[in-house]
């Protein structure tokens, strides 16, 4: 008996190697399992907008309880905005009564064996908890008994990490899953979210990238002097990016520009820096000036470029293009309307910011850096963009934003910041 038992130890990772390789192997198929999910409609972002009011937490009681139900599709719209790699990558979600399926596609490099890898993934609403019903690769199925050492040991190292954790379990109050959506019962506690946010600060900005903040903000401060109310973004770019340059020396070029662009974004936002890097207040000091920074003369763009590109680096390109849009589609409903200069400076931004962070990001120190450097360097022109679009003029122009109307646009756009100097090296 004993010796079975060795031989048991022994031949387990071989078994679970080959329960692997036949998970994967049946996962490959020709077809793909998630279609391409449509895009947000006018009425999906109102929709979404309205909910995250009625849930803000600035107006909320500390014990109150809430309930708040998100459907099918905008759970839908909402993986399709944060999925890294949308080419290559989808996600979508089916809602039953106590059920949800969450199903996954990944587009494959041409092989022999198939062109899409398939998953999905069933979850069972039990009080507060999402219970593991079943994992499945094709016809390959795991049931979700199996998994359940696995998802113990998961929950454990988390309470262990964060402290948190627990916390927040115990907030919540129940997960149901309903065909008209995932209701979450919540009991709201201010500390919590408190803890919550300075943990995510600790992850986001560690002490390393909070000292590269700080600096870059100090020399906005600086810059922000001296330059009256008004003055292009070009200038305050310019300074910024010969900092990182002088830092970069024997260092990270792409993690100094990633503080700058946070710290921009930040500023041009004229959101809290105190919030993004915490700390002590007093280490901001001296504070800036608040000075009308201003691509092709409007400060409306110059917003657009800096904060897309701090959600790029924040939370990756699709997130930042999701945002912008979705702003536009709002604006067309009784705001400023659609303008497609507005996405062209999201664009601008979002393309420096993959550019400052990816292997040339010393290249583009230098050429941000440059003397003499112009807006035309990094953003291109508005010519023949229409703006000021209202809910129903776009529709009638461009149907939405899957319409091939909308999709020539979005293609010129990209044609003109793809022959940038910034982007032409």
């Amino acid at each position: 008996m004993l010796r079975l038992f060795f031989a048991g130890l022994l031949l387990a990772p071989f078994l679970l190697l080959a329960i692997l390789l036949a998970f994967i192997y049946n996962g490959i198929e020709q077809r793909p399992l998630v279609e391409a999910a449509p895009s947000a409609q006018q009425d999906d972002v109102e929709r979404i907008k309205s909910l995250l009011y009625a849930h803000d937490p600035r107006d909320l009681q500390g014990g109150e309880v809430r309930t708040i139900t998100v459907s099918g599709r905008d759970l839908n719209i909402a993986l399709r905005s944060l999925l890294p790699l949308p080419e290559r990558q989808r996600a979508g979600v089916t809602l039953q009564n106590g059920l949800g399926t969450l199903h996954y596609t990944l587009k494959l490099p041409a092989n022999s064996f198939g062109a899409y890898f398939n998953l999905s993934l069933a979850l069972r609403g039990s009080g507060s908890d999402l219970d593991v019903q079943w994992i499945s690769a094709g016809t390959f199925r795991i049931p979700g008994w199996t998994l359940a050492p696995l998802v113990a040991v998961g929950e454990h190292l988390l309470e262990r990490r964060f402290v948190e954790y627990r916390t927040a379990h115990e907030a919540l109050q129940e997960i149901s899953l309903r065909p008209e959506g995932l209701a979450i019962t919540y009991r709201w506690d201010p500390a919590l979210m408190e803890q919550i946010e300075n943990r995510g600060r600790e992850m986001f900005l560690p002490a390393a990238d909070r000292e590269r903040a700080l600096a870059y903000y100090r020399e906005l401060s600086v810059l922000s002097r001296g330059v009256g109310s008004r003055a292009s973004l070009s200038r305050l770019l310019g300074g910024l990016f010969a900092l990182a340059d002088q830092r970069s020396v024997g260092g990270d070029a792409a993690a100094e520009n990633r503080s700058l662009l946070l710290v921009l974004g930040t500023v041009l936002n004229r959101s809290s820096m105190h919030r993004l890097v915490g700390g002590n207040p007093a280490d901001l000091g001296p504070m800036h000036y608040y000075v009308r920074w201003t691509l092709a003369g409007r400060n409306d763009l110059a917003q657009h470029f800096a904060i897309s590109s701090a959600i790029a680096v924040a939370g990756g390109s699709v997130l930042a293009d999701a945002i912008g849009a979705y702003k536009e589609l709002d604006d067309s409903r009784g705001g400023s309307g659609f303008s497609f200069p507005d996405l062209l400076a999201d664009r601008a931004g979002v393309e420096l910011a993959e550019a400052a962070t990816g292997p040339a990001a010393q290249s583009v120190q230098r050429l941000m850096a440059a003397e003499g450097l112009e807006e035309s360097d990094f953003m291109p022109s508005l010519d023949a963009l229409p703006e000021g679009l209202l809910e129903m003029e776009f529709r009638q122009g461009y149907g939405d934003l899957d319409d091939a109307r909308y999709g020539h646009v979005k293609r010129e756009i990209n044609t003109r910041i793809a022959l940038l100097p910034l982007h032409r090296r």
